[in-house]
């Protein structure tokens, strides 16, 4: 399950590597950074007519959030309303080596210098390792040895009952830098797309062989880059360089002018290249400016700290770009953004904005603030010291909503931020203990705020009445998870997830809660994003995503056991915390930490969003345990508890 982390921020993560696929040098130069203006652009403010929608207290979110719904399985359950699947929980008492797997004849080539080798057994029977037995530490007949690795093929024996496997492990040494006669194609600028000003200049770079030429060539101008370090010939190198950009491109507008043509010359071969991604030219009076064009925009402080988010961009958003490299838009509003995650804007660049009203509506679950006429411009949000920060780029005007009857705040301020071109509100806590989280979306030509207030607990035997919980399994469809020590010959960490996600349901559902799934079915396939779509058409008040942790082949699992939580959102911390302290109360099982990670279903603050690891599929003893229905039922009954104790 650690490999979700890298789902999260994926995108971000390959494209930095771009910058350094292939290089040999010890110490790899740093990406080339091109900086268009020293001061912010001029804008030209747009004023939009107020458009004041009706009933806005109600649950009307934009229509390309519902078209998720049906796909992503969103449902909302009764007891009755939905049967749990038929799982299959038994792991198998037969002899078998599942890591190796048999499908590829127990055989494995690796650079690891340790590997662990598992399997299912008949636990009334000796299992032998190597010709000794093997201390099983569960009592279904799980095992897992742990084994050194020379370089070379290391052969092991593994029998019970008359039956051997023959396992195979071939440790090779770590791959020498091989020579290569290309250039290497996601290397040459721009990978995806770069934009340059007019009279600008392209910093253009590519991988090609250490003691090659290498000339980039665009709209009618050339330059012969440079190798940036000394590398043994024909070994992969860093060429850099800088290609000016002349006048004769459309002013007022920003044009899409087509890839960079590289030659490289070495040893005496001449071949062409184009590169993969475009140039965008802005004439005479435009600038570069992008838009997020995948369902979140991550922002880092800087390309080398991919998981450090500090900011999520909704689709569609839109700034203007102060510098660029191979994988990374600089943002005039901070930080950066992966290219991979945004589209230069062609054409007319109009992004700025004049916030023309400020609206507010009152509900008795949350309190929703309309700003109109912001056209999908970046924002960047703050909970510090009691007040909460919402600041709008690339626009003007100072409007304040009426704040009377808020629950929440105390006060509202509007400050305009010239220097910036901005404008940011500061909405001040009367009642911090009435927190809960807040969302932001798009709605035509205004942007939404919505506030959402903490669930009170109700008295009796159903303390969660008026309480509603997202549960989203893990994993699911052609994504099974982590497959635990079993390996095929037990379940999976999709079914585990799923069994349970369900046996939570009951145990909410029995306290009164609304239980909504992300998806029911074990075949059925979802993304990070259409998960998260559900969280936000939801009206959750906690969003839980149920896992199962496991170990990479290196480690030693017979030594780590526990339950752990991720989060990431501030107002998901105490929440996470509690329904920790809930599962290990109820399962005895090893407390490991509550962790802030940057786990993609935890990245929006609505409501109070974690992921929990349950247990270790790759240890013996812990993975029979989890499979046991009774210790299912205990987890789900202290997630349950760890829900209403975050409410107390």
């Amino acid at each position: 399950m650690n490999k979700l982390r890298w789902s999260a921020v994926l995108s971000v993560f390959l494209a930095l590597l771009m910058l350094s696929a292939c290089m040999p040098q010890r110490s790899a130069p740093p990406p080339q950074i091109q900086t268009y203006e020293s001061a912010q652009p001029d804008i030209t403010y747009e004023e939009a007519e107020p458009v004041i929608p009706i009933n806005y207290e109600l649950d009307n979110l934009p229509a390309e959030l519902f078209s998720s719904r049906a796909q992503s399985g969103l449902l909302e359950l009764t007891p009755l309303a939905t049967a749990a699947p038929q799982l299959d929980l038994s792991i198998s008492q037969d002899f078998h080596v599942t890591r190796p797997s048999r499908q590829n004849n127990y055989r494995v080539t690796t650079e690891l210098a340790n590997y662990f080798i598992t399997g299912t057994s008949n636990p009334n029977q000796p299992l032998l390792f190597g010709g000794n037995q093997v201390e099983r530490l569960g009592t279904l007949g799980t095992w897992g040895v742990h084994v050194p690795l020379n370089l070379g093929d290391n052969v092991f024996t593994a029998s019970q009952g008359g039956q051997t496997t023959t396992i195979t492990i071939t440790r090779r040494a770590p791959a020498a830098v091989v020579p290569i006669t290309a250039i290497i194609q996601n290397s040459m600028y721009p990978a995806t797309q770069g934009g340059v000003r007019v009279g600008g200049s392209i910093p253009v770079e590519a991988t090609a062989p250490s003691g090659s030429t290498v000339t980039a060539s665009f709209s009618g101008q050339s330059v012969t880059l440079q190798q940036v370090a000394n590398a043994a010939p024909g070994i992969p190198a860093t060429f850099r360089g800088q290609l000016p950009v002349g006048q004769n491109h459309p002013a007022g507008v920003t044009t899409r002018v087509g890839p960079v043509s590289y030659q490289l010359n070495h040893g005496g071969t001449v071949t062409n290249f184009q590169s993969s991604g475009d140039i965008f030219v802005a004439g005479q009076g435009s600038h570069i400016a992008v838009r997020v064009n995948t369902y979140l925009g991550l922002i880092i402080p800087n390309p080398a700290q991919p998981l450090a988010i500090h900011q999520v961009l909704k689709t569609g958003a839109t700034d203007f770009v102060y510098a660029e490299n191979n994988t990374h838009f600089r943002l005039f509003s901070g930080g950066y953004l992966n290219k991979n995650s945004a589209e230069i804007i062609e054409g007319e660049v109009r992004i700025g904005n004049t916030i023309s009203a400020a609206t507010s509506f009152m509900h008795e679950r949350r309190e929703t603030y309309l700003f109109t006429g912001i056209n999908r411009t970046a924002f960047h949000t703050q909970l510090r010291d009691n007040v909460f920060y919402f600041t709008l780029f690339n626009s003007a005007g100072t409007p304040l909503p009426n704040f009377a009857n808020s629950r929440l705040f105390s006060s509202v301020t509007a400050t305009a931020n010239p220097g910036r071109n901005s404008v940011t509100y500061a909405f001040t806590l009367r009642n911090p203990g009435l927190w809960w989280g807040y969302q932001v979306w798009y709605d035509g030509e205004n942007t939404v705020l919505r506030f959402q207030y903490r669930p009170s607990l109700s008295a009796g035997a159903t303390p969660l009445s008026g309480v509603t919980v997202m549960i989203d399994p893990g994993h699911g469809g052609t994504d099974p998870g982590a497959l635990g020590i079993a390996a095929g010959f037990g379940p999976d960490e999709n079914t585990l997830n799923m069994a349970v996600s369900f046996a939570l349901r009951d145990e909410l559902v029995a306290m009164g809660a609304t239980v909504l799934f992300t998806r029911t079915q074990l075949n059925q396939t979802l993304s990070l994003d259409e998960r998260l779509r559900a969280f936000e058409i939801s009206d959750a008040d906690f969003f839980i995503s149920v896992h199962h942790n496991a170990l990479l082949e290196s480690t030693n699992a017979n030594t780590v056991t526990g339950s752990e939580i991720f989060f990431f959102t501030p107002n998901s911390q105490g929440p996470a915390r509690n329904v920790l302290d809930g599962v290990i109360e109820a399962t005895g099982r090893n407390r490991r930490q509550v962790n802030q990670g940057s786990f993609r279903v935890t990245l929006l603050a609505r409501a109070p969003s974690m992921l929990l690891e349950l247990g270790f599929m790759s240890h013996p003893v812990e993975y029979e345990r989890m499979t046991n229905p009774e210790v299912i039922r205990q987890s789900a009954r202290g997630i349950a508890q760890g829900i209403v104790q975050s409410l107390r």
